[in-house]
């Protein structure tokens, strides 16, 4: 950890620096495009902080270019930065208050973001009680990490391990090493990568998904490159060692491994292999994989038979299949992470269109599928299914969204005037009396001549418990569209009572009409 803060104005080097306590915090971001945003607003404080200015509700600005930048170019998660936002202020952080040790305390970093389109700027505003942890840091331990080393990144856990690790780069005997060596154990790294308490049980699991992706990402974009032991007393694995170093302190094979066969040979023989095996080596498999290899081995912290080890590794192609295993875990986040984002949006959409939990998760299980049947139709109402479909594999509802408040406005303007015209009629029908018969039967002469207005957008006079409504919807979607099975005349009776849309009840039970289960 570092003593005493240096100015970063003269450099254009962008340096993202935290209090020790937020980075021994557990890891918060449900993606790696949250994660690289927050890092970005953290590198921009700092630079655009001018001497003397308060620091509590201090605002940064980002031009649009780099966000785009940091997206990776990307425009598609451009165009998702609103939902990146959303995500990021409902962060809460828990942290270890710096002055009362045992007291902890829960902190929004950015609490407001505005996004400029005319002038392409994005403004994001710091919480005056996150200020302490990354601007106010003359007198508490902190850590700085190039902000490029961040951005490099592929896994929010690559950027947790990389931010412990050098958390430890200020430490005298590190200093004179130049290794930082810390120790963890399963339970507390499990914590500070924010792993979810039913994922990632099985450790071998854990080692492969989690530590090594980490390992090899930031050997693989870094600066630094990190070896690791496990800490095992006995059979079970309880914790794991870190080594980390400077990449220009690894010993770089490409400068000592040659195409030529009697350099290979001098170089398997330095490692043990004893000759007949080396010469069968070089003959059987090319000069890339073997050096490749060779690099492998070295970097497998803990091998006790190198030459075993070297000639399997060889012989298996250790490198080139963790190369492609690393390959696939690039690509099945990716896919992911685009998986995610299009339920959300989706998820988004059918709340804003006020269908219940029970039916989006019918609509989203049958969309993901790709099994879009008569039961969608139904749940999906007057919304267009292939404009539905088309938005779903794009992960973007924004065409749909556009027609929502028209369709408000329309809706709350039919209900309006019906509302007022009936009111009319019922003063003039009852000039002297407004018992309460009278108004039930206004409010059901309302309901009938709207019933197409959503119920979200409806406060009827006679109030019920949105969340009986709820239940009762979702009951009636399990039972006819779900498990085929027909309802009981007692149980639409309870739906009718609760004042459910009897067009949305009569459109999920189907061809049988309410009256004659009624009846």
């Amino acid at each position: 950890m570092d003593t005493k803060l240096s100015s970063h104005k003269r450099s254009t080097k962008q340096i993202i620096i935290q209090a020790n306590t937020l980075i021994e915090s557990a890891s918060f971001f449900s993606n790696l495009m949250e994660a690289r945003l927050f890092y970005m607003a953290l590198a921009s404080l700092r630079p655009q902080l001018k001497a003397g200015e308060p620091t509590e509700n201090k605002v940064v600005s980002i031009p649009s270019v780099d966000v785009i930048k940091m997206f990776g170019g990307n425009n598609v998660y451009y165009s998702r930065l609103k939902g990146f936002c959303r995500n990021l202020q409902g962060i809460q952080v828990e942290l270890q208050d710096n002055e009362e040790k045992g007291k902890l305390v829960s902190v929004v970093p950015f609490p407001k973001f505005e996004f400029d389109k005319a002038k392409g700027m994005l403004s994001i505003e710091l919480h005056k009680d996150f200020a302490p942890y990354v601007l106010e840091l003359a007198d508490k331990p902190y850590t700085q990490i190039a902000a490029s080393s961040i951005f490099s990144l592929k896994s929010t856990h690559s950027i947790k391990l990389l931010e412990l690790l050098l958390q430890y780069q200020g430490f005298e005997k590190f200093k004179t090493s130049g290794v930082i060596e810390r120790e963890f154990s399963l339970k507390d790294l499990r914590y500070y990568m924010g792993i979810e308490p039913d994922k990632y049980l099985n450790v071998s699991v854990f080692i492969r998904s989690v530590i090594n992706y980490s390992i090899n990402d930031i050997n693989d974009h870094t600066p630094y490159f990190i070896e690791y032991e496990k800490i095992k007393p006995s059979r079970t694995i309880t914790g794991f060692k870190f080594f980390l170093r400077k990449q220009e302190d690894v010993p770089n094979l490409e400068d000592n491994l040659t195409v030529a066969e009697d350099d290979l040979v001098d170089v398997l023989l330095k490692y043990g292999i004893g000759k007949i095996v080396a010469n069968r080596l070089i003959k059987t498999y090319d000069a890339k994989r073997i050096k490749d290899n060779v690099q492998y081995t070295l970097t497998q912290h803990g091998v006790k038979n190198i030459p075993a080890y070297m000639r399997k590794a060889i012989e298996q192609d250790y490198a080139g299949n963790a190369k492609k295993a690393a390959m696939q875990f690039d690509l099945f986040e990716h896919n992911k992470m685009a998986d995610d984002n299009s339920d959300k949006a989706c998820e988004d959409f059918l709340i804003s269109r006020g269908i219940g939990e029970m039916s989006r998760e019918v609509i989203m299980a049958k969309a993901k599928a790709g099994d879009m049947d008569e039961v969608v139709d139904k749940l999906l109402g007057d919304i267009d299914k292939a404009q539905f479909i088309e938005c779903y594999q794009k992960g973007d509802f924004s065409s749909l969204m556009d027609n929502v408040g028209s369709i408000y406005d329309q809706n709350v303007s039919e209900f309006s005037a019906a509302r007022e015209t009936l009111e009319a009629e019922a003063v003039k029908a009852t000039p002297d009396a407004e018992d309460n018969d009278t108004f039930e039967a206004d409010d059901a002469a309302i309901l009938d001549a709207v019933e197409d207005v959503p119920e979200a957008d409806i406060a009827p006079v006679e109030e019920h418990n949105s969340s009986v409504k709820e239940a009762l919807k979702n009951q009636l979607v399990l039972t006819v569209l779900v498990n085929g099975q027909k309802i009981s005349k007692e149980f639409l009776q309870q739906c009718l009572d609760a004042k459910l849309n009897i067009s949305e009840i009569q459109s999920i039970v189907g061809k049988t009409s309410i009256a004659d289960i009624l009846e």
